[in-house]
């Protein structure tokens, strides 16, 4: 099957003159640009949720080719596996459809655990089969899933545990996530505070589910600065990023919403985003 990636362009800016120039300070200059990269980080982190959140496809007009040129015209950008037409390699079957955008309308309790299902269907395939599965879960849902009897939180090394208790000491990178809860079964659990409340996004580790593309130019890789000057005396710092993101193993990811019955894409990450 194919896939494409877009690019889309964010940034920030601030003004002076030659007198303000002149009388920045360090620390004026030091939150301008500390502000521009929390910002940037911002901007990276809704595109790529919004990439693998996304359910359906969209289409972006490819205009920019490496040696300036026209690029490919208009290209789709696909989700997940999304119950389309698309065939996949399943291990013991032959090729079939499949849906990795699921959702339920219960809490999540013993008998309504999402993680044995999100862990089998992305284990089903057969470059996923002995890849490690993690979790990342929104906050809202870090209390019910460690209400689970099949949690084991991750170790505290400032606690030792008791003879009568088991132990979690295994462990996973976070990635983009903001901490390691423990694990559920066969899956690892991450607490990611970006994802919108209800979402979980689960992925095989080793195989690459989302992949950013940049401009081919190094000049414009990156976060860069630009400086512009309209008449010689106001002049403008400008902080810019051209990047895009689109899913590129559409079998080694899968989304999970709680709080109804069918998966609902969030309002404020759904792609292509326009800022």
């Amino acid at each position: 099957y194919q896939v494409a990636y877009p690019i889309q362009g964010g940034g920030d800016a601030w003004g002076k003159n030659r007198v303000t120039s002149v009388m920045m300070t360090v620390q004026e200059a030091n939150r301008h640009t500390i502000e521009a990269q929390n910002k940037d980080a911002d901007w990276l982190a809704r595109h790529a949720i919004a990439g693998v959140l996304t359910p359906t496809s969209w289409t972006y007009n490819d205009k920019i080719g490496p040696n300036g040129n026209k690029g490919l015209g208009d290209i789709t950008i696909m989700p997940l596996a999304n119950g389309d037409s698309t065939e996949y390699p399943v291990i013991g079957q032959q090729p079939q459809t499949a849906n990795h955008y699921t959702a339920q309308a219960a809490d999540i309790d013993d008998a309504n655990n999402p993680f044995p299902s999100i862990y089998s269907t992305l284990t089903n395939y057969p470059g996923n089969r002995n890849g490690t599965v993690v979790a990342y879960i929104a906050e809202n849902l870090q209390e019910d899933v460690e209400a689970l009897t099949a949690f084991h939180e991750v170790e505290d090394p400032d606690v030792r545990a008791g003879a009568n208790r088991d132990a979690l000491t295994g462990s996973v990178p976070v990635g983009l996530g903001d901490q390691l809860l423990g694990k559920v079964g066969k899956v690892w659990i991450v607490l990611w505070k970006r994802l919108p409340d209800g979402y979980i996004f689960a992925h095989v580790r080793g195989q690459r589910v989302l992949k950013m593309r940049e401009y081919p130019a190094s000049e414009l890789q990156g976060l860069f600065t630009e400086l512009h000057s309209p008449d010689g005396a106001r002049m403008e710092n400008r902080v810019i990023r051209y990047a895009g993101f689109g899913v590129s193993n559409r079998v080694a990811g899968l989304c999970h919403y709680v709080g109804n019955a069918a998966y609902q894409t969030p309002t404020d990450y759904t792609a292509p985003l326009l800022q």
